[in-house]
């Protein structure tokens, strides 16, 4: 056999491996397994938050001092304000402080500057931020329903300062201490409003078992405890407020006038009226009327 057809066989050999390993390398891949997926690298960026086509991001301005923290504001036609201490001990804030905190965050969509609230919380100049907002900003929890010792508890986990909060009792001729089994029918402010962590709340109550009062306005147990009732008695002595006469010289009865015992000099009596000097009661007449 003569080399070249050697040379022939050997590169005819070589393309029929070739084309072996080729058709191999298929087969493999037909027998893998349909269920798994090929990894795929992630290309979705994470998704940012879009403010609305007429709504711009408040700025940052931590670090800033208060003056230029609020000259940067009112540029933005933002008027509403505030000045806050970061720390409770310190005096009132001056335009040199530095700014620590701020409400909103910064990057917060500002919709609408009539409705806008930008509120600084500041230390003096060299003087370092607090970990932690003395004066922070807290949302009010729902207290109204809840008995009074959860409505404690709710306010201290959101919190709003419990010793600056007050319960009274939601009608106005009903006294005691608040006991925590007792019902909160009101708050204020409501709930879902933002204040300053150190600024409590005003809570109505009532007795277990009790029902809140309705409507607005001052409410009583008992309604002849109420002076616009007619039944009104503030001197507590028997006779309804309305049932008496505080004008000099007038009777307090129906049946008029006046009568007199000797006359119209002294020792006259009036069973109605109580001329002036005439009574030591000083808001009231003794029922009967006095003698002058």
């Amino acid at each position: 056999m003569s080399t070249a057809r050697n040379d022939d066989f050997g590169a005819g050999c070589g393309c029929l491996v070739a084309i072996v390993l080729a058709i191999g390398f298929l087969a493999n891949a037909c027998d893998s397994d349909d269920s798994s997926e090929p990894e795929v690298a992630e290309t979705t960026a994470s998704a940012e938050p879009t403010l609305t086509e007429s709504a711009y991001a408040f700025k940052n301005h931590v670090g800033e001092t208060l003056g230029e923290a609020t000259d940067s504001v009112k540029t933005d036609d933002i008027d509403d304000i505030k000045w806050l201490k970061a720390v409770e001990k310190l005096g009132s804030p001056k335009r040199s402080w530095k700014v620590c905190f701020q409400y909103p965050v910064a990057g917060t969509p500002i919709e609408s500057i009539y409705d806008f609230k930008a509120q600084f919380s500041a230390v003096p100049p060299r003087t370092s931020c607090p970990k932690n907002d003395d004066m922070a900003m807290v949302t009010v929890p729902k207290v109204k329903g809840k008995t009074y010792g959860q409505a404690v508890k709710l306010l201290k986990d959101a919190g709003v300062d419990t010793e600056n909060s007050v319960a009274t009792t939601a009608y106005m001729d009903e006294h005691g201490d608040t006991g925590k089994s007792w019902k909160v029918c009101s708050q204020e402010p409501s709930s879902s409003e933002e204040l300053e962590s150190d600024t409590g709340i005003f809570m109505d109550v009532v007795r277990p078992g009790d029902a809140c009062p309705s409507g607005d306005g001052l409410h009583y147990r008992d309604p002849a405890n109420d002076p616009d009732s007619p039944s009104y008695d503030g001197d507590d002595n028997g006779i309804p407020d309305s049932n008496e006469n505080d004008d000099w010289g007038s009777t307090g009865s129906s049946s008029g006038g006046s009568t007199s015992s000797g006359g119209s000099g002294e020792g006259s009596y009036n069973p109605g009226g109580c001329p002036p000097g005439g009574c030591d009661n000083s808001r009231h007449c003794p029922p009967g009327g006095c003698k002058s």
